[in-house]
């Protein structure tokens, strides 16, 4: 049987499951659903089990998932979520993000990254954007991370700029190229060039290396 599901509050239009194998943890989130407006708790769970049944019966529309669960590894039980889900909102929860971690999240199609030490509103609006872009990947704080090297800020043309800013969201590049009306062709030249500037080989690195640059539009909480 899975876990039970809790009630819903009027009102409450993200529907939120937490699991981690630590209890202060999901306790620590329903603190946070019960603080922030439009958010409810509907279920926890410490186990990766436990958590793919509540998330077929509970219906939620983002899981928040610790780096550690009950019976494994918390990236593991992600990435069966957004394989079977592909509009849920999953956000990974870590103790300290890291440049690896944050490219396998990105390129694993979830939601978000975020540091269990994130202040309650950056954890509120980072679920919220969860609910209703769950497949923009967020990344909060992620231009703390220490560098390797330090680089300058790359220079991008307007058109690479515009292109850049769609990267996040998954867009194809024919529809990018219908949007910014050009050919598909074109919009891959800008690509290339866009991960020569940025010193990367995907998509999913791009990204990152943007949003450290603050190369990205700024998104709402």
């Amino acid at each position: 049987m899975p876990p039970p599901i809790l009630p819903v509050r009027d009102g409450a239009h993200v529907r939120l499951v937490a699991l981690d194998r630590h209890e202060v943890a999901r306790l620590g989130l329903a603190y946070l659903a019960q603080r922030s407006a439009g958010i409810a708790m509907v279920g926890h769970a410490a186990g990766a089990q436990e958590g793919l049944l509540l998330a077929a019966h509970a219906q939620p529309t983002v899981v928040a998932i610790g780096i550690e669960l009950a019976d494994g590894a918390g990236f593991p039980a992600a990435q069966e979520l957004r394989r079977r889900y592909t509009t849920l909102g999953i956000v990974l929860l870590t103790h300290e993000p890291d440049e690896d971690l944050l490219a396998r999240a990105s390129e694993a199609g979830l939601s978000a990254l975020v540091s269990r030490a994130a202040p309650l509103p950056t954890l509120a609006a980072v679920i919220r954007q969860a609910s209703v872009e769950p497949t923009r990947f967020r990344a909060p704080g992620a231009a703390l991370l220490p560098r390797a090297r330090r680089t300058a800020v790359p220079a991008l043309s307007a058109r690479e700029q515009q292109v850049l800013a769609r990267l996040p969201d998954g867009e194809t590049l024919e529809s990018i190229a219908e949007a910014l009306e050009v050919s598909r062709r074109t919009v891959k030249t800008y690509v290339a060039r866009i991960y020569s500037k940025l010193q990367v080989q995907n998509r999913a690195q791009a990204v990152i290396v943007a949003a450290r640059h603050g190369l990205l539009p700024q998104q709402q909480g």
